[in-house]
């Protein structure tokens, strides 16, 4: 990696891709400095002179000082070193500037920054398919039986220190479409809805019962039972918030719609009248 004392020659390095393009281009650039030195050959004095050679390792040097090695070196990034080449060039050899011969030097120099250790959006997608190649012999292999796709993606990807949408593209794996159950019926026992009012303070229940306080605290256990009861059975949904159980849940992509209901059970205990399932969480019934 760059450091304080190989820095100047990691900069001579690009600027030196820079040359070579302004060399290939026939590039002229006028600088009063690179006038006024006397040199026996002045075809062998280097294209970016003095303080154009400055503004550039400026802008490099700028940009090393403020890398964080968790994040990758851009396009974006090269092209504001690029761009400060334009910046030199007379406006009449701007024309050298094309789309391909720009695709070139970007190349180049982030083949310069993967030689020193920077990882490039170039470097950083060899790494992680090569890595991700016994990763997708395991899933060819059927080992997900009891885990989703994006579950093991999650995971794989936090191994190779990588995004999840980096996994999906790199390892060209079709990211599965989500699916929702939802308007999910639960098939709760008021006994247990009983149970839990009575454990709670009169505080905590009335609130749970919309009530006021001291009208709960004054009935007895069989009139508090009562009331829950006819507050439940009118108000759908209510039983389930109150035990904790969601109206919308995504099946993982291991569960086929025919067991989506076992899945559910499984996943929270209880069981249940029935459900809707669909890939937009209820804007398009599928069932």
């Amino acid at each position: 990696m760059v450091n304080a004392n190989n820095k100047a020659e990691f900069k001579g390095q690009i600027i030196d891709a820079l040359e070579d393009f302004c060399a290939e281009m026939k590039i002229s650039i006028p600088n009063d400095e690179k006038d006024n030195d006397d040199y026996d050959d002045p075809e062998e004095m280097a294209i970016i002179y003095g303080s154009d050679y400055d503004v550039i390792g400026d802008e490099i040097e700028y940009l090393i000082d403020h890398h964080d090695e968790t994040e990758i070196i851009s396009d974006y990034d090269v092209m504001l070193i690029i761009g400060k080449l334009k910046d030199i060039v007379p406006e009449d050899e701007q024309g050298c500037f094309t789309r391909e011969s720009e695709t070139g030097l970007m190349c180049k120099i982030k083949d310069i920054f993967a030689k020193w250790g920077f990882e490039t959006a170039d470097t950083r997608e060899k790494r992680i398919t090569v890595l991700l190649h016994n990763a997708i012999s395991c899933l060819l292999d059927n080992t997900l039986a009891d885990e989703s796709l994006e579950d093991w993606v999650e995971e794989t990807a936090k191994e190779l220190d990588c995004t999840t949408e980096e996994l999906y593209k790199y390892g060209n794996i079709e990211k599965p479409v989500e699916r929702y159950a939802y308007d999910i019926e639960w098939d709760v026992d008021y006994d247990e809805v009983y149970e839990m009012l009575d454990n709670m303070t009169y505080e905590e229940a009335a609130e749970s019962l919309e009530m006021p306080k001291e009208r709960y605290a004054n009935m007895s256990t069989d009139e508090r039972h009562d009331y829950a009861y006819d507050y439940f059975r009118h108000r759908p949904g209510a039983i389930d918030d109150f035990i904790g159980l969601p109206q919308k849940v995504r099946i993982p992509s291991n569960v086929f719609d025919d067991n989506a209901a076992d899945w559910l059970s499984d996943e929270y205990g209880y069981c249940l009248y029935g459900f809707r399932l669909s890939t937009d969480g209820g804007k398009d019934d599928a069932e």
